[in-house]
This record gives C-alpha cells, structure tokens and sequence, in this order.
C-alpha cells in the first residue's frame, strides 16, 4: 500500500556535503519501501539538511518549527528536475 501522507524529514550535520544534499533532494521522487511489519511504501521522502550552525542560528532567531517547514516546503520540486549543485 502507497501512503500519501507528506512526511519530511530534516537532517543535521557540523558540514554538508554537496553529493549527500543532492541525493537528499533527489528521495522526494523515489518510492520507499517500509522496514516494519506492515511493508508499505512511501511515494517520495523530503530530507532537508541543516548545518549545526545553521540551526543554532534559527534558535536564536526563535523561529517557529512552522515558519521553518513551510520555508523548505517552498523550495520542494512539484515534479522530478535534474538536481545540481546550486540549488540549496
């Protein structure tokens, strides 16, 4: 059984390597299979990374987990592009 449910997922790291975020944005569009009892399968997964200082920063900043998500959701691909470097 496919979900539907948008899941997003968020990565946290001291460095980011540019190969790593690219395969990060290109899971959106691969379906994944379920590890746990009921096998079912995901449509496409959104991992979003963030450096450590990259987060310590929104944290002094206070902003919200909702202002947060919906920054990364505004910069998720509505259909499969060829992902470069340049992009985060």
């Amino acid at each position: 059984e496919n979900s539907s449910i948008s899941t997003q997922s968020i990565f946290i790291a001291n460095e980011l390597d540019n190969n790593v975020l690219n395969v990060f944005r290109g899971t959106q569009f691969i379906e994944l299979n379920g590890t746990q009892q009921n096998n079912g399968c995901l449509s496409g997964l959104n991992i979003f990374a963030f450096t450590t200082k990259e987060v310590m920063n929104l944290l002094k900043l206070s902003k919200r987990d909702t202002a947060i998500l919906a920054e990364i959701n505004s910069n998720i691909d509505s259909s499969p592009v060829l992902v470069k470097n340049s992009w985060r």
